[in-house]
């Protein structure tokens, strides 16, 4: 695990379910964006990241082009990936029944993430990172991911902080133990 401590499983359990997160960046003036994007949740040798994929000409590229740092949204209110796949209706009464509880359960969380997000380019690991956001996010009919005019954007998490309606904030940060 590389000394690091995976995230708090209330928000392994928010990124695993939930199917958007906005993505906050700075322009050169510090002035912020938000942009709802799709996302794909991975963790490779204890190190937790999102891809995300962008078309090169618009502003959240330029934007993590010029300044790396980024935080992302996730909350627990919204489309479940589940049913955004149509995947309810294929699994048993009891899964449904526990995939709903779990669902609850993060429904009223929201987990702010910080990150440094990085730019690939074509390569291996563009194409590698670009396979996995399309397999998890699945149109039906193709993959605009696959296009040669989307780039892969991957944010490395740093640290989140974990709120609940009544403002309850949890922090946590890969140095924590």
């Amino acid at each position: 695990m590389n000394g690091h401590r995976s995230l708090p499983n209330d928000v392994l359990q928010l990124l695993q379910s939930a199917r958007y997160l906005h993505l906050a960046t700075a322009d050169a003036d510090a002035t912020p964006s938000v942009s709802l994007m799709n996302y794909t949740f991975v963790e490779e040798q204890g190190e937790p990241m999102v891809i995300l994929t962008t078309p090169a000409d618009t502003t959240k590229y330029a934007n993590v082009a010029r300044n790396p740092k980024v935080s992302l949204l996730v909350h627990g209110f919204g489309t479940p990936r589940s049913v955004s796949r149509g995947q309810a209706a294929e699994d048993s009464s009891l899964t449904q029944l526990l995939a709903n509880l779990n669902q609850s359960a993060v429904a009223s969380l929201s987990a702010t993430l910080d990150g440094r997000a990085r730019i690939l380019h074509a390569g291996e690991q563009a194409q590698h990172y670009k396979q996995l956001h399309c397999a998890n996010n699945p149109t039906g009919q193709g993959c605009y991911i696959d296009s040669p005019a989307i780039k892969v954007i991957l944010v490395q998490i740093s640290g989140c902080r974990i709120s609940d309606p009544q403002n309850h904030v949890e922090r946590w940060g890969k140095g924590d133990a």
